[in-house]
């Protein structure tokens, strides 16, 4: 799974970007949300991840060690033209 790759992540690691497709991220990213972060964004989550959306959120902790919910959403974006 998706999650499983993130969990193989360097330890050294500080940052991670993800990048994939329809329906897995929006799952990943509903997934990963601990519910106490940016609420707008959790919010926005819950009605779909369109093309382009992305999400950022603070881990702390060994990637190895990321679970269900084990993330805190920060911010939410979908670029719009």
């Amino acid at each position: 799974t998706a999650l499983d790759l993130v969990r193989e992540v360097a330890e050294d690691a500080l940052a991670l970007l993800v990048v994939g497709h329809n329906p897995t991220m929006g799952y990943l990213a509903e997934l990963l949300d601990d519910g106490d972060g940016d609420e707008e964004a959790s919010n926005a989550l819950v009605m779909g991840y369109p093309t382009s959306a992305m999400t950022l959120y603070d881990l702390t902790g060994d990637w190895a060690d990321l679970d269900e919910q084990g993330a805190t959403i920060r911010a939410h974006h979908v670029p719009r033209a």
